[in-house]
């Protein structure tokens, strides 16, 4: 979100509040980043400085972080390792991992003149919805999931959600099932979850790692993410709901 913009002053008066809808319960892991920015005719934005107030221990029943506080601009940090968690928004997902009575889990592989059975599951993810992403100046963006199901031979298995135009808090309800002939691969694989802005070209809102953290993952991401997958693996046949936080990747996509 942003102000308007003041024309030929260096002391410029706002007076403009800003609002962000969240839950309460989530402000301990986000971070308020404020910057000022020199509005310029005939060339590109100038960056004049900006501030980083962490919410972790910002204790919002005290009357007196209410005041009107000064803070020094700063110059961007020439690192961001301590940024790598930077919040994105988040994504609620469901998952579960369908394991069919035996009488049904097999699939039959014709070899020559021998035939061997190969176990099969499911895994049922559904992708609910996302709130607190990154808008358009107009207040919305036309959000779709993409989801990669990476195995241990490096095979790719991509699907990906419906765009919804114009939206601030989407809703998709969308599912998406992967075939797993190899149950136990599933401990080697992770599933990589990306929100994009469709428009005349994707932009890129966040991602999350579902992995249960022996391999290289695609976003440094938090605790939840890890435990959501391991009780994937431990508990098939239930289904389980989680919201995950969004954040920027480490390196390049391969959608």
């Amino acid at each position: 979100m942003k102000t308007s913009v003041k024309k030929n002053t260096v002391d410029p008066s706002f007076n403009e509040s800003l609002k962000y809808t969240m839950e309460r319960s989530q402000l301990e892991t986000r971070i308020l980043q404020i910057s000022v920015w020199h509005a310029g005719r005939l060339k590109r934005k100038v960056f004049l400085g900006e501030v980083l107030i962490p919410l972790e221990f910002w204790d919002f029943e005290d009357n007196s972080t209410k005041s009107f506080t000064w803070y020094q601009l700063k110059a961007k940090p020439k690192k961001s390792e301590e940024l790598s968690l930077q919040y994105h928004g988040e994504l609620c997902v469901k998952i579960r991992l369908e394991r069919p009575p035996a009488s049904r889990t097999f699939l039959y592989e014709h070899m020559s003149d021998d035939v061997r059975h190969i176990e099969v599951v499911q895994l049922h993810l559904v992708i609910k919805s996302a709130c607190n992403l990154s808008l358009r100046p107009d207040g919305f963006v036309s959000p779709f999931v993409k989801s990669c199901l990476i195995l241990p031979n490096k095979q790719e298995i991509k699907q990906r959600t419906p765009v919804l135009r114009r939206q601030s808090f989407p809703e998709w309800n969308h599912t998406i099932i992967y075939n797993i002939p190899n149950p136990g691969d599933l401990r080697m694989s992770r599933l990589d979850l990306t929100v994009w802005d469709q428009g005349l070209n994707e932009r890129f809102l966040g991602g999350t790692s579902l992995s249960s953290g022996e391999e290289d993952v695609a976003f440094d991401c938090d605790q939840s993410a890890h435990l959501l997958w391991e009780q994937l693996l431990s508990t098939p046949n239930e289904w389980m709901e989680e919201t995950l936080l969004l954040q920027a990747n480490k390196g390049a996509f391969h959608f």
